[in-house]
């Protein structure tokens, strides 16, 4: 480092020194300058070529530069054009966008517009749907109170076919109409029906002749593939086979006639020859013959039993080894019914003979010709034993069933009893029988103390044989009746008219047992099987029809007890009847099958309100809880307060008043209802007027309606609101005294004061069930929990359960073609009824699948064998449960229904036997006679039986005494 101007001086050496070094630091620097200006100038050079390089490479960079330069102008020029261009593009984008704009809010406005257009088109059309959905229910409902009011009308009057037929069109149009479906199976269910028990046997059209088996196996019927009626077809009807056993004769046949057993038919047959009268050509017999077939192999067995003129009639004696025929050449004939051998005399008469019968016992022949009725011994052909003279011709000759009277009915209309052997007469009726059409026949019953007949004036009459007097007339046939039959028991009468209808009455009392049976063919034939459960007649183009004669309605679950019942009731659960008779014991029993139960176990009891009157004032009280709410009306009321009816939840009371002035022509005779919140006090509806005083009335279980009667033939329905709506008429036959809501208040019952009951659908007021008449007067009524049964305690002391099902909907498609098969009619009267074949299809389903829906159930039961089913159809007790309860009942009633329920049932019998020898002799002047009838046809169904044996002795002491 320089020492500083401040420094000290130094010697020469030192001072010499640093001129050496600079100078040496000079040259070497001179040196290095040198070298740099040499390198410096080799740089410049090389600088200088590069610089020129530099400068061609510039050049040729401003060439290239000067070239880009014009490109870019031209670009530069270009992208001006396009901007330019591209401008004008958004411009006429902008603009564009602008009118899209435009037209985007002017579609959106039309949009809105239309939007706000198809709004009020769509609120219009909806009303205009609304309304016409309204008017079409409306329409809809017209139609169908005006259908429900004719088919009432059609059952009112006795054309309950027409009624069903109706009912059957409505469901078939609409299946879920609930009312129409439950007054159809109701009407179906409470009626009874002679329903078909065998698919129909194919026979020959207009033909009269036929014949059935005593045992009731066989029917004979004249083939219908035959066109001079000379084939007879042997049907097997119990049930083996359909199969017809087939006989070809020569000639005409005239008259079929089983044996007792079945096992053998006498074919009567004519040869006739052709004569001209008066331009007309009429067949005459010229001769006739019988022959005996075997029934099931078709072999013939014994004929020809000829007659010179012709064969009228043949017929087998009880025991089947002889047969009398009857001919035109004025002789009857008996022959061995084995060999076809004579067996006794020719009995010869000087006139012709209309009819010829076996007495019961064999003993002797009866035959009638003109006015004279002949007896003859059975055995020789010896006779006449007995010539019983008439006054007019003979239209019905009957043996009682000991052989011992014969009671004959001449057209002078006064029947005779005769004694058969003696010809001594017993009775002769005091006075003739009036008004007897004698082209229409006449029977005797089987017991020989009825006669019936029909009415030249239309319908038929019932007559006591001994004394004439008039047991009964069946005056509903719309047109003459052209056939009357006895059952073999007497019990019932069959009827057939020129309406082509034939029906079973009552043969005591008179009154209908089954509906009309629709389409006979004419001429109208129509005979019971021996047993009394079926009957056989001509069915139109069908053919031959058996149907039943067993009573077909549902019957009641009836409770007996050896000591009337004084009260009844429901258990909480609705399954125990408990009951309590005049020695206070408390019965029990199953309220489904009638069976003793055990009591049921104690259930909390529920609130019940009941209100009490005084003044103006109700006082409400839990009877459970004892709590009470006073309700003070005075300033509510305008008429005198007779009592208040409480709601079932305590929310609601009704009062039943007098009625005003203003009511009824300025009388004070009517009544009033109205109700009130029971709370507040305040009116919940006006004041309701009625024609009449009240004399019933009832909340619905929700409180929301109530019903009243007020001694006319209207019940009345009103809404618990203030808008004043007319109320629901419910219209009845008779002044209605009584009426009640059901458990879930769909449906309404009702109380005339002609003791009869009925249901109807709250909601419509139409009917629902049929009228159930009861013959005692009524102390209780109460429906289950469920309301498909009803408890009835009538003043006599039985119990009465109704089942009164609810059906479901939609109805089945089978209902409808069912109920017109049923009746045989369709709506407009003319077209008929479907074909009887559904009804054997549909029994052919229910017995193959199981039963668990309502509508198969109850199809199962409606279709189902009488003798064996249930007693209705949603009971758990079957027919012969029921038929031994009613036997062990032993009271008239019920031994009467147990006789409709099996005709043949020897015990049943016997039992009627001496009911009717107890009856007083000024209500029945013929009991010993029915009884001996009763008793000996006992006897002939069961002779093995103790107690048919002592009743039969019982009844023939009376007679020797």
């Amino acid at each position: 480092m320089a020492d500083s101007p401040h420094s000290k001086p130094k010697n020469a050496v030192q001072t010499f020194a640093p001129w050496m070094a600079a100078g040496v630091f000079v040259l070497a620097a001179t040196l290095l300058m040198g070298t740099r200006v040499r390198i410096q100038k080799q740089r410049a050079q090389s600088a200088l070529r590069h610089a020129e390089e530099a400068e061609t490479q510039a050049q040729q960079a401003l060439e290239a530069a000067a070239h880009a330069r014009e490109q870019a102008t031209s670009k530069d020029a270009e992208i001006i054009k396009q901007s330019d261009a591209t401008k004008t593009a958004q411009t006429i984008l902008a603009e564009t966008k602008a009118q899209l704009e435009s037209l985007k809010a002017e579609a959106s406005r039309r949009q809105q517009q239309l939007e706000r257009n198809a709004l009020s088109a769509s609120q219009s059309a909806e009303a205009a749907m609304a309304e016409m959905t309204s008017s079409e229910a409306a329409a809809r409902s017209t139609i169908a109170r005006l259908q429900f009011t004719l088919a009432e009308q059609a059952f009112n009057t006795d054309d309950a076919a027409r009624g069903i037929a109706i009912l059957a069109d409505m469901i078939r149009l609409d299946p879920g109409n609930a009312v129409a479906a439950a007054r159809l199976v109701s009407a179906l269910t409470d009626r009874s029906f002679a329903l078909p028990v065998h698919p129909p046997l194919p026979v020959a059209p207009n033909s009269e002749v036929m014949a059935l088996s005593d045992d009731g196996t066989k029917l004979a019927t004249i083939a219908r593939s035959s066109t001079q009626r000379n084939t007879v077809s042997i049907w097997r009807i119990d049930g083996q086979s359909t199969k017809a056993v087939v006989l070809t004769h020569s000639n005409r046949v005239e008259h079929l006639a089983f044996n007792r057993d079945g096992t053998r038919l006498a074919v009567s047959i004519n040869r006739t020859k052709a004569i001209d009268q008066d331009g007309r050509t009429a067949l005459l017999p010229k001769g006739g013959e019988t022959w005996i077939w075997e029934t099931d192999s078709g072999e013939r067995i014994a004929g020809p039993l000829k007659h010179d003129v012709g064969v009228w009639t043949a017929e087998f004696n009880e025991a089947g080894n002889r047969i009398l025929t009857l001919g035109g050449d004025k002789t009857l004939r008996v022959w061995d019914a084995k060999t076809g051998s004579p067996a006794a005399r020719p009995m010869q008469h000087a006139a012709p003979a209309s009819r010829a019968f076996f007495s019961p016992d064999g003993s002797l022949v009866a035959t009638v010709s003109g006015r004279t009725v002949f007896t003859w011994n059975a055995q020789t052909g010896d006779g006449p034993v007995a010539t019983l003279q008439h006054a007019g011709n003979v239209l019905d000759a009957e043996f009682t069933i000991d052989s011992k009277l014969l009671v004959v009915f001449p057209s002078d209309d006064k029947a005779v009893v005769w004694d058969s052997r003696s010809g001594e007469p017993k009775l002769t009726a005091p006075f003739p029988l009036p008004n007897i059409a004698p082209a229409a026949g006449a029977r005797i019953s089987p017991d020989g103390q009825r006669i019936a007949a029909a009415h030249r004036s239309g319908g038929a009459a019932i007559w006591d044989a001994f004394s004439g007097q008039s047991v009964t007339d069946i005056p509903r046939h719309t047109l003459p009746v052209t056939r009357v039959e006895f059952s073999p028991n007497g019990r019932l009468l069959a009827t057939a008219a020129i309406d082509r209808t034939a029906r079973l009455w009552d043969a005591h009392e008179g009154f209908p047992l089954s509906e009309p049976i629709n389409n006979l063919a004419w001429p109208h034939r129509l005979q019971f099987f021996p047993r009394g459960d079926r009957l056989v007649l001509m069915q139109g183009e069908t053919g031959a029809e058996i149907r039943t004669t067993l009573p077909g309605a549902a019957r009641p679950l009836m409770l007996f007890n050896a000591n009337p019942v004084v009260a009844a009731r429901y258990s909480a659960d609705g399954s125990k009847i408990i009951a309590t008779n005049s020695n206070d014991v408390r019965l029990v029993w199953d309220a489904r099958n009638g069976r003793r139960a055990s009591l049921p176990a104690s259930s909390v009891t529920e609130d019940r309100f009941t209100a009490a009157v005084t003044g103006r004032t109700i006082v409400v009280e839990n009877n459970r809880t004892k709590n009470t709410v006073k309700i003070d009306l005075s300033g509510a009321l305008t008429s005198a307060l007779h009592s208040a009816i409480v709601s079932r939840d305590g929310s609601r009371v009704m009062t039943i008043t007098d009625g005003e002035v203003s009511d009824v022509k300025a009388s004070l005779a009517g009544g009033a209802v109205q109700a009130f919140d029971a709370k507040s006090g305040a009116p919940l509806t006006p004041r309701l007027a009625h024609p009449f005083p009240i004399a019933s009335a009832s909340f619905s279980p929700d409180a929301t309606s109530i019903a009243t009667a007020c001694f006319e033939r209207d019940v009345r329905i009103f809404n618990v609101t203030r808008d004043e709506k007319p109320p629901l008429l419910l219209p009845h036959l008779d002044p209605v005294i009584k009426v009640w809501f059901s458990p879930d208040g769909s449906r309404l019952l009702t109380l005339s004061e002609e003791n009869d009951l009925r249901v109807w659908d709250a909601a419509s007021g139409q009917p629902v069930s049929e009228t159930k008449q009861q013959r005692s007067k009524i102390e209780h009524l109460q429906f289950n929990r469920t309301g498909d049964q009803l408890l009835i305690l009538s003043e006599t002391g039985f119990i009465e359960l109704w089942n009164i099902p609810t059906p479901p909907t939609p109805a089945p498609e089978w209902l409808p073609e069912l109920a017109n098969a049923v009746v045989g009619v369709a709506r407009d009267n003319i077209h008929p009824g479907r074909n009887t074949g559904i009804l054997f299809q549909l029994r052919n389903h229910f017995n193959s699948s199981p039963k668990r829906e309502f509508y198969d159930r109850w199809g199962a039961w409606f279709l189902g064998d009488r003798t064996s089913r249930a007693i209705s159809p949603f009971s758990d007790l079957n027919t012969q449960e029921f038929l031994k309860t009613l036997i062990n009942e032993n009271s008239f009633d019920s031994i009467l229904q147990a006789v409709s329920l099996a005709p043949t049932n020897a015990k049943a019998l016997a039992r009627l036997a001496l009911l009717t020898l107890d009856e007083p002799a000024g209500e029945n002047i013929r009991r010993i006679g029915e009884a001996d009838f009763y008793s000996l046809l006992a006897l002939q169904l069961n002779p093995r039986d103790s107690e048919v044996i002592r009743v039969r002795e019982i009844v023939s002491q009376s007679q020797s005494n």
